[in-house]
């Protein structure tokens, strides 16, 4: 059997993908001016917004206080 080589390298990118989207996600909210309805998808290897994400990232207001 043939052992692949980039496997453990790629499952630690993917982890440390989401802590970082983890993190983003628990300190900010994302909002966005434009309504889901209003997106206009782009077939590609996934499916994605044609003009691209227009977002605005706010920092959450943190529930404990020290």
């Amino acid at each position: 059997m043939r052992e692949h080589s980039g496997a453990p390298g790629r499952k630690y990118a993917m982890l440390k993908l989401k802590i970082l989207l983890s993190t983003i996600l628990r300190n900010y909210r994302i909002k966005s001016d434009i309504q889901e309805k209003d997106f206009q998808l782009q077939a590609d290897i996934i499916l994605k917004r044609a003009e691209g994400f227009k977002i605005k990232l706010e920092p959450r207001k943190s529930l404990i206080k020290a």
